[in-house]
């Protein structure tokens, strides 16, 4: 059921095209975002081919050096950040600076944001108020703010197809305003 463009073969876990998701249709009208091109499901579909570098990198270390060494070090320093470790092995310690140090395009406003709205009443909060806004039709938070967030994800989701190259939401929201309903 995979797809296959230009001879790059692309996962099966992404369908030839797109498919319904349940429930998110509203959210898309919402935001005017339209079904994806071919070009467009073409370029999600690849993006899977995508590795993580960083922790393959570290993983090829952990194994060579041994797991039995390495991997108490790597919980160690998930639970307590890399300075917990003392010596650390170089590879560990590159791999945490990476992992740990914020991307320039991350707007911190708009992350405290999203914790604020997942802290009103977490996931069982938010499903409720979801649930809400499906049976009444009306929105239990500003529009503005739900387009905001959706525009953040939105961001995001470019950003990886762009290889971690910036995307503002302000960017998405001039996009989406300018075309309403054709956003890809």
């Amino acid at each position: 059921m995979g797809s296959e463009d230009m001879g790059t073969a692309i996962p099966t876990r992404h369908p030839a095209g797109p498919v319904a998701v349940p429930g998110l249709k509203p959210f898309a009208m919402l935001m005017g975002i339209g079904a994806p091109d071919a070009r467009r499901w073409a370029a999600m579909g690849e993006s899977l081919l995508i590795g993580d570098q960083p922790m393959d990198d570290l993983v090829d270390w952990m194994i060579g050096t041994g797991m039995a060494d390495t991997r108490p070090l790597f919980e160690q320093a998930v639970a307590g950040g890399i300075d917990s470790v003392t010596d650390a092995p170089q590879p560990l310690r590159d791999f945490f600076t990476a992992v740990e140090t914020p991307p320039d395009w991350l707007d911190e406003e708009m992350l405290r944001r999203g914790e604020q709205v997942l802290r009103r009443g977490g996931y069982d909060g938010l499903t409720e108020r979801v649930a809400e806004f499906f049976a009444t039709g009306v929105s239990p938070a500003p529009v503005e703010e739900t387009i905001e967030i959706f525009a953040f994800l939105a961001a995001a989701e470019e950003s990886k197809a762009r290889g971690g190259a910036p995307v503002s939401v302000a960017e998405v929201l001039r996009e989406a305003r300018a075309e309403p309903g054709r956003r890809q």
